[in-house]
């Protein structure tokens, strides 16, 4: 299976999980948009700022919403829409944040780039297994930045930066072991 197949699995997997939790769960994982509203103020400074996250992501899933069924029930509506409103504004969230991500996993390979040319040297060699095992983290890192975008149940924003170093860590662990003769 290709990384980028993997990565579509998972984050399909986790965003299944995380919808099918915020619709039937218990009361504590719905979504509201008094989280929203929290985790913008943790996120973002700036009033401004999260004034205008917060009303797009708002318009957003009124827009998307508008594709619902006239027979849903009340409530189930409102769930619904809270969710969306959720799913828009960590997908915005981390759409601000990607720059900085992208720096950062890029930095990464570079890094793995420059460990895995001391490798000429014939002091260390490169190791199929950590190779294996750094694809595997850039994958689930990847996957996790994926489902925080997907996924209507409010994550504390650091979840970026969590799934951002977790795939920088395994880009750089499986740049710097791939064999010298690629």
């Amino acid at each position: 299976m290709t990384a980028a197949l993997e990565v579509l699995v998972l984050s399909g997997l986790a965003a299944a999980l995380g919808w099918g939790a915020a619709l039937v769960g218990p009361e504590s994982w719905r979504p509201a948009a008094a989280d929203g509203a929290a985790t913008l103020r943790e996120a973002f400074r700036e009033s401004s700022v999260r004034d205008g996250l917060g009303r797009r992501a708002r318009e957003a899933a009124e827009r998307a919403g508008g594709g619902l069924p006239p027979v849903l029930p009340a409530g189930a509506r409102r769930r619904l829409l809270d969710g969306l409103a959720v799913a828009f504004l960590q997908a915005r969230i981390l759409a601000e944040a990607l720059p900085v991500l992208a720096a950062g996993v890029s930095a990464a390979a570079a890094f793995g780039l420059f460990r895995r040319e001391g490798r000429r040297s014939g002091l260390s060699f490169a190791s199929p297994l950590r190779a294996h095992l750094g694809k595997q983290l850039a994958i689930v890192g990847a996957s996790a930045l994926l489902g925080f975008a997907l996924v209507p149940l409010p994550l504390p924003p650091g979840a970026v930066w969590w799934g951002g170093g977790g795939a920088a860590a395994g880009v750089a662990l499986w740049v710097a072991n791939l064999p010298l003769k690629v």
